[in-house]
């Protein structure tokens, strides 16, 4: 499987993006440690160019059949080019949205207020670095790449409202709360800028990759106290 995928040129998360399944299941499959549901293997088999039921052959010990295409006439292809490149533009962005959203519910449970400022800012660096610079670097008409902007713009705002909204709720009864119970803040913070840098990826690369900008937030952790340097003279 990871053959076909190299033969392709496809980097694992071009293969999670077009087959719309979860990285950690084409992880699996690929790796040979876990057998996916039907549904989420036809789509990788679409991802890879495969016919429905290659993974199944494969994995008894058959052979995989590509899938076989008869090559369009030019005229065919920049007729039908638009609408490919409209089609990609939505299905970009509902793939970013469920990104952010999934790192929006994995900060909130964490209950740490440091990891979620952390956070938002990450989620407002993915918008607004890496998301608008994948649509503006699309050949799309104008009206097309900025309805995308438009509606991208959009739900960063709700992300970022519904940060706000819960942030709010979880600091009101003990603002100076420390995050008892689990890991430092510090290392939850650090958990989720890794984990956020890494999700850009899986849409393939920006024209211009940026450095996210990290946000001054301070954990609560206080670092341990060393002894002080005797005075000269």
């Amino acid at each position: 499987m990871k053959a076909r995928r190299l033969e392709l040129q496809k980097t694992p998360g071009e293969v999670v993006a077009e087959a719309e399944v979860d990285p950690k299941t084409y992880a699996r499959l690929e790796d040979g440690t876990r057998w996916p549901q039907e549904r989420s293997r036809l789509k990788i088999e679409a991802a890879l160019e495969w016919e429905p039921g290659s993974i199944g052959r494969l994995l008894d010990g058959g052979d995989a059949t590509p899938i076989t295409t008869v090559p369009s006439t030019p005229a065919a292809t920049q007729d039908a080019a638009p609408t490919g490149d409209e089609t990609g533009v939505w299905h970009l962005l509902a793939h970013m949205w469920r990104a952010a959203e999934d790192l929006v519910s994995a900060v909130l449970d964490a209950r740490s207020p440091t990891t979620v400022l952390l956070a938002a800012q990450h989620i407002v660096d993915l918008y607004g670095i890496y998301l608008t610079d994948h649509v503006i670097s699309l050949d799309v008409p104008a009206e097309v790449r900025d309805a995308a902007l438009a509606d991208l713009f959009r739900k960063r705002d709700q992300a970022r409202k519904k940060l706000g909204e819960r942030l709010a709720v979880e600091i009101a009864p003990s603002s100076g709360a420390q995050n008892e119970g689990g890991p430092p803040e510090e290392d939850l913070g650090r958990g989720v800028a890794q984990k956020s840098k890494k999700w850009p990826s899986q849409f393939g690369t920006p024209r211009t990759p940026r450095t996210p900008v990290k946000p001054d937030v301070k954990p609560s952790i206080k670092p341990s106290i060393k002894p002080r340097r005797a005075r000269e003279g």
